[in-house]
């Protein structure tokens, strides 16, 4: 498995040093950077293999019209595989929302056709699209790792697939043995079962979430997604312990 972590531009260089194998940045950041930005980003000291909050909070998934989407995704992923973008997780509960009197049918619908357009977009530039399942706090559509793997499915693109992120997965209460019964993931997010960094005392619950992964066969990237208080201590203690959850 390759380690990584979310994190900002002003990371990077801490996250190299730490070991980490990638860095994980957002993608609405990298849309709105200067060039100078980009070019500080093109000669990282890190691999940025992978983006995650595809849309900002205000896009309209569900009601908005194709155009916008298929610019914003241009601009998006050019900038993306410019700087060595592999994957990119599509997320985003506000903008995909269902919003008041649109039926769940109508949504997943539109969800349907929206994530063929993102997996048209990322064949074109080279990249893959997780689709991320929320915990219900945060949008109210695609919520579990089922109803995304139904998503993915429906959406029938071999560049989409599914991401599972374990505090998502532990806050809705669905049971990580679901992971070995869907099996095909393209990305994972780990952290606390409260969002902060990963610590030893549960180890038990992360080596049952990382167990899970292996009976499914998975060996990609898992990326530490957590708030830091102190970024340097507490992202070297996340890798610590996946570290020896891998051996």
């Amino acid at each position: 498995m390759k380690f990584g972590i979310c994190t900002s531009i002003d990371n990077l260089e801490t996250a190299a040093k730490l070991g980490f194998d990638y860095a994980e940045l957002a993608v609405t950041a990298v849309h709105g950077m200067t060039e100078e930005q980009m070019i500080v980003l093109e000669n990282s000291p890190i691999p940025l293999e992978s983006f995650n909050v595809l849309f900002p909070g205000d896009f309209q998934l569900i009601t908005g019209e194709d155009e916008p989407i298929q610019q914003y995704l241009d601009e998006a992923f050019s900038r993306i595989r410019r700087i060595g973008g592999r994957l990119v997780v599509f997320g985003s509960g506000g903008a995909r929302r269902i919003p008041e009197g649109v039926t769940y049918r109508e949504a997943f619908r539109r969800l349907m056709h929206v994530a063929r357009m993102i997996g048209d977009a990322a064949k074109a530039y080279g990249l893959e699209v997780a689709i991320e399942p929320l915990r219900y706090g945060e949008t109210n559509v695609i919520n579990t790792m089922s109803e995304g793997a139904a998503l993915a499915a429906a959406a029938d693109h071999e560049n989409v697939g599914l991401l599972a992120d374990s505090y998502h997965v532990w806050s809705n209460k669905e049971p990580v043995t679901r992971i070995e019964v869907i099996k095909d993931f393209k990305h994972i997010h780990i952290c606390s079962s409260d969002r902060k960094t990963l610590r030893e005392e549960e180890l038990p619950l992360y080596r049952e979430f990382i167990g899970e992964l292996k009976k499914a066969g998975y060996s990609g990237r898992i990326s530490v997604e957590c708030g830091f208080n102190d970024f340097e201590k507490e992202a070297a203690q996340a890798l610590g312990i996946l570290h020896q959850l891998d051996e």
